[in-house]
């Protein structure tokens, strides 16, 4: 039997992928280099940790919880899952998990043990290349529109609707400025609520309390302005709470010159983060 652990031990050990054997409190009982290494906490840190408050983002408590229970039923639906998990840092890292129920020789459930591989990278590899079509179809849909319509209201109405069901981003706007005074407001949109499109303020002055929001940044600068995780960028701090809780999570800001003049803008924003 000890022979029989040392090999099962060192298999698991050496193993690129994540292995884990857990309670029915869903505590760590067993853990292998590889999630240590991978996530930057030591042994002695996470043997007897509850592996949802440890490794678990807390937006995700609530889904996982119900899942763990799921495993301890042995209920096909949870044999296999995909989430986040954090690292000590703070970065998100998805994992990809296979699941098996543990039980005693009586066969009462004692926990679940679990296979994860790290599909991070693979994942981002996915989004990016949607991404991409998405950009590609929302180009040639602009392009179509550019030909055939000659009015300026609805060429930016209708670029903001192709932006959001072409380009599945949650909501898009066109704002124009004055030339004259700097300020401006938003001429068009979709995928927004008119009462929180009234509120956006627009301007190319600087030293104004919203001249460093990435639109209007990126009229006075005249070149894009990425916001890539609202949660965090300190530039968003007045209007954070509102994005998030409508379920924004970056922006992108891309000045549109016409005869050298730089007179309007389009914001995009995404329901993840590091969309752009």
């Amino acid at each position: 039997m000890r022979e029989s652990e040392r090999r099962f031990s060192e298999m698991l050990s050496n193993v690129a992928l994540i292995s884990m054997m857990l309670d029915r409190q869903a505590n760590i009982e067993y853990c292998n280099d590889y999630l240590l290494n991978l996530t930057g906490w030591r042994r002695e840190e996470v043997l007897g940790q509850s592996f949802l408050e440890l490794f678990l983002p807390l937006d995700l408590h609530e889904e996982l919880r119900g899942v763990y229970a799921a495993m301890l039923e042995n209920s096909p639906a949870a044999w296999h899952h995909e989430n986040d998990i954090l690292t000590r840092s703070g970065e998100r890292r998805l994992i990809r998990w296979n699941n098996s129920v543990l039980r005693s020789s009586s066969g009462a459930v004692m926990g679940v043990a679990s296979i994860g591989e790290d599909v991070t990278v693979q994942k981002r590899a996915e989004m990016g290349v949607k991404r991409l079509t998405r950009v590609y179809a929302v180009l040639s849909q602009i392009n179509a529109l550019i030909v055939r319509v000659r009015d300026r209201t609805e060429l930016f109405r209708e670029t903001c609707r192709i932006a959001v069901e072409a380009g599945a981003f949650r909501m898009a706007w066109i704002g124009g400025i004055d030339s004259q005074t700097l300020d401006g407001k938003v001429l068009a949109w979709h995928g927004g609520e008119e009462g929180y499109i009234d509120k956006i303020k627009l301007t190319a002055r600087e030293g104004t309390p919203d001249s460093e929001r990435p639109a209007c940044r990126a009229l006075r600068h005249l070149q894009p302005v990425i916001c890539n995780d609202i949660a965090t960028d300190s530039s968003m701090s007045e209007v954070r709470e509102e994005l998030l809780k409508r379920g924004h999570r970056s922006v992108g800001c891309f000045p549109l010159t016409v005869a050298g003049r730089t007179e309007v803008v389009i914001a995009l924003f995404a329901g993840e983060a590091n969309a752009f």
